[in-house]
């Protein structure tokens, strides 16, 4: 008897989560972001670091047949267990200087839209990054401003279609609201591209040209220097900085110059096995002391072998995080 009413309460758990992930899949409905289950972290701020961070993580889920949305629920439990340890990994770069505050949003199944055996239409995979993903992204974000900042200076990250979120944020949200041009200490939009054109269009956005100036966007995609075929996150007019001399110029930089990676292998410990060279032409960095068999995430994926992708934050990671730290810095003494 015990048994069977065991049984039937797992059965009304998993009947409840199912309607509730479809009720958060309802794009019609706006998320509540004054309820703190729809944010992966909110951190304790008791003033004893410099900045914010403002973090949204990379395409976490993608469907598992056809018939399901290709807008993912908010609250997807598969989801929600892979962002965390990501998230954890990403944002530790910014464990020095910041408080990390990284909201759920809803994504658009981006395996399936940016796969080209599918040829999905331009305008219709932007019908879908583009709604329910960035509305989500701004409301987030304007919660946060609201509510958890405090005027406090903060910097942006996102990586892969989080990455394609925060540049919306900074495109969209920014226009508006001029007064937090001056509280931004930098924007990464890494593993997703900036164009020369988002920067013409849009003169409220600078890019990053040093390793201090601040107010500013990094950005970059990784690839192998032999690629030259389709990356999903590489635009046309792209322009990536190099995460080791942060500079916008061709220059090589040695993996020796580089403060290193963080890699499966040897997590914790910096490994220096990642030089960087700007590709102008192509608007990527070219990584050419890695061999792209083991970095290379199979069959079945979007990213073909010689794109970094996944590994855009890990080859630099303590780069990124060395960085971070010169830019604050330099944001107080300006």
């Amino acid at each position: 008897m015990i048994k069977g009413k065991i049984i039937i309460i797992m059965i009304i758990s998993i009947i409840m989560l199912s309607c509730s992930s479809n009720n958060n899949n309802n794009t019609e409905i706006k998320i509540d972001y004054s309820d703190k289950n729809n944010w992966l972290k909110i951190s304790e701020n008791n003033n004893e670091k410099e900045v914010d961070v403002f973090y949204l993580y990379p395409t976490a889920w993608s469907r598992e047949n056809t018939n399901e949305s290709i807008i993912c629920p908010i609250n997807y439990p598969p989801m929600l267990q892979y962002i965390t340890n990501v998230m954890t990994e990403q944002t530790s770069i910014f464990d020095e200087v910041g408080y990390v505050y990284a909201p759920l949003y809803r994504q658009a199944d981006a395996v399936y839209l940016l796969d080209q055996k599918n040829n999905i239409s331009k305008e219709e995979q932007d019908k879908y990054f583009y709604s329910t993903p960035k509305e989500d992204a701004i409301a987030a974000f304007d919660y946060y401003i609201k509510n958890y900042n405090q005027n406090r200076p903060f910097i942006l990250v996102g990586h892969s279609q989080g990455a394609m979120m925060i540049k919306e944020i900074l495109i969209d949200y920014f226009k508006t609201n001029e007064n937090l041009e001056n509280r931004m200490v930098a924007a990464y939009i890494l593993g997703y591209s900036v164009t020369q054109k988002d920067l013409d269009e849009n003169p409220h956005l600078r890019f990053a040209n040093n390793e201090y100036d601040t107010g500013v966007i990094i950005s970059y995609n990784t690839e192998s220097p032999d690629f030259n075929g389709y990356n999903p996150t590489l635009l046309e007019g792209a322009i990536s900085i190099n995460p080791i001399t942060w500079t916008l110029e061709e220059t090589l930089a040695t993996k020796e110059q580089s403060v290193g990676a963080n890699i499966a292998t040897n997590y914790g410990q910096p490994t220096k096995i990642a030089d960087a060279k700007v590709d102008k032409a192509r608007g990527v960095i070219k990584c050419s002391t890695i061999n792209p068999d083991d970095f290379y995430a199979g069959e079945g994926g979007i990213f073909e072998k010689g794109v970094y992708h996944v590994y855009d934050i890990a080859l630099y990671y303590y780069d990124l995080k060395e960085n971070a730290r010169k830019r604050v810095g330099a944001f107080w003494k300006e």
